[in-house]
């Protein structure tokens, strides 16, 4: 929860006292899952490089497949995002409905994560197999909505 709520400081803190960065919780979070969430983006590059350099497990999986870096993805952790493909690209992989990192930040419309992706060789191809769709078609149909609903509010 740390990971999630608090500061770099205070999962310091914490680590310093043995924390374990392999707990999971009742949805199969991680650590690493968790940070990714905090809404302080500024520290949460500094939390994940604490937790990797404490051996955070970046292969775990929560409900749905979810890696870290899916979560990085999916909340527009985009150094986040480049310390867990520094650490080991391999980790890019789909989820339970093939879903990739990719699909994620597309769909979220992050789009300084989904440049991040594309240049560290990204599958922009790939379709997800609940929706037929790849990552192109997710970003247009965000930035579609976005603009739909941006214009209704002015009219």
């Amino acid at each position: 929860m740390a990971c999630q709520y608090s500061t770099a400081d205070i999962v310091q803190r914490l680590l310093n006292r043995n924390g374990d960065v392999k707990n999971i919780n009742s949805a199969k979070e991680s650590a690493l899952h968790l940070a990714a969430r905090n809404d302080n983006k500024e520290e949460v590059g500094q939390i994940a490089k604490m937790l990797l350099n404490h051996s955070a497990d970046i292969w775990a999986k929560a409900t749905l497949d979810h890696t870290p870096l899916h979560y990085a993805a999916s909340w527009g952790c985009k150094e986040m995002v480049d310390l867990l493909l520094e650490k080991d690209p391999s980790t890019y992989i789909p989820d339970c409905d093939n879903w990739t990192p990719l699909h994620q930040a597309c769909y979220k419309g992050f789009g300084d994560v989904v440049q991040l992706l594309l240049d560290k060789g990204a599958d922009h191809t790939l379709k997800t197999s609940d929706t037929g769709q790849d990552a192109l078609t997710m970003a247009v149909q965000f930035y579609a909505n976005f603009y739909t609903y941006r214009y209704s509010e002015t009219a």
